[in-house]
């Protein structure tokens, strides 16, 4: 494993200086442990010429000789995304006017040369040392995690609820009877914040209020899911995933008690926080926020 990550490093560090130039010939070290792998499975690993990138890349040696021609064919599919990726971006926010390049692919000058040619309207920032600015702005989060002003949400966050069935809206399937004689459609999701929606670093609380279906519930369940689409319907859509879920223990007080629920969305984690109003429990619980841009 050691010698496996030492030659992904080492094509990581070739990645940052690859050009245009075709004729520049790029050598990455073999480790002796594949060697050995090679020789007790009886593979050759100097036979390229009976495959479809003679010429292209050799072996000599304890080297791989990649040409130049071959070595921007590796990154060809992986930049075109990039590019894609960020234009589809600009779409969807037209007012951004400036680009800043970090992390240590940034570092590779054909990637450089599509986003200026790309984006030539944009003032396109490229600072020393990309891949260090990415653990340099981590250290200064972690120092003064309000340094970010704020945050634009990936996800559209929602709870599972059962609304009330309205024909035309809702898939007759769906479509059932509670205990009191209420037509409701089961699996529906009931939105919290969408997609797209720029929150603060401090924290942006989203409430809501419930209250269970009889006074002798002993607990409610909140499950929470996620969608990149922002008008989502039903909890098992294609694109919709499950979060996590709470289950809030009620105290009987000989009548239906209200719940106040409490989402906290813009920091590196979800903070959900559960308070029964009338007697003032309350139940705290973090979602691990990779979700979040």
């Amino acid at each position: 494993m050691e010698d496996y990550l030492e030659f992904l490093r080492d094509f990581e560090v070739k990645k940052r200086t690859v050009s245009n130039n075709l004729t520049k010939k790029y050598n990455i070290r073999i480790p002796l442990s594949l060697n050995d792998f090679a020789k007790e499975y009886r593979v050759d690993l100097h036979r390229t010429e009976r495959l479809p990138i003679k010429g292209e890349v050799e072996v000599m040696r304890d080297k791989i000789k990649v040409n130049g021609h071959f070595m921007l064919q590796l990154f060809e599919d992986s930049i075109n995304e990039i590019a894609n990726h960020l234009q589809n971006l600009m779409k969807d926010f037209p007012d951004i006017s400036c680009i800043i390049l970090v992390g240590g692919y940034s570092e590779c000058s054909i990637l450089q040369e599509k986003i200026i040619l790309m984006f030539s309207d944009k003032n396109i920032i490229i600072p020393n040392e990309c891949g260090l600015a990415v653990v340099k702005g981590a250290v200064l989060y972690g120092h003064n995690p309000f340094i970010i002003s704020c945050r634009v949400l990936r996800y559209t966050y929602g709870t599972n609820t059962d609304f009330r069935f309205e024909s035309g809206k809702h898939d007759e399937k769906r479509k059932y009877i509670d205990q009191y004689g209420i037509v409701r459609c089961r699996g529906t999701f009931d939105p919290i914040i969408s997609a797209g929606s720029k929150v603060l670093a401090t924290g942006k609380r989203c409430t809501l209020i419930s209250v269970p279906l009889d006074k002798y519930q002993s607990t409610i369940v909140s499950e929470i899911y996620f969608s990149e689409k922002s008008d989502v319907l039903y909890i098992d859509e294609e694109d919709c995933r499950y979060l996590g879920k709470v289950e809030i223990p009620l105290p009987f007080l000989g009548f239906k008690p209200t719940l106040e629920e409490e989402f906290t969305f813009g920091m590196t984690e979800l903070v959900y926080t559960a308070t029964i109003k009338e007697t003032r429990q309350t139940m705290v619980k973090h979602f691990n926020a990779f979700e979040f841009t």
